[in-house]
């Protein structure tokens, strides 16, 4: 995928909810690809940082080749 768009779901799950959504986010992303969260949301269930904050502001996030 180019573009995940994964808003206002992660603050329902708990940290290993979290790191699964975040795990299979990332591996659907192609190199280059975005991630955007929604505004309440981070990415702290990840384990090491395997995406590079592109906007913090706006919590966009591109998958690191």
């Amino acid at each position: 995928c180019d573009l995940i768009c994964c808003r206002n779901l992660l603050i329902f799950l708990g940290r290993e909810g979290q790191r699964r959504v975040l795990d299979s986010a990332f591996r659907a992303l192609r190199p280059g690809g975005l991630l955007m969260l929604g505004r309440t949301e981070s990415l702290v269930a990840l384990p090491e940082p395997r995406l590079v904050p592109i906007d913090i502001t706006h919590r966009i996030y591109r998958r690191a080749q």
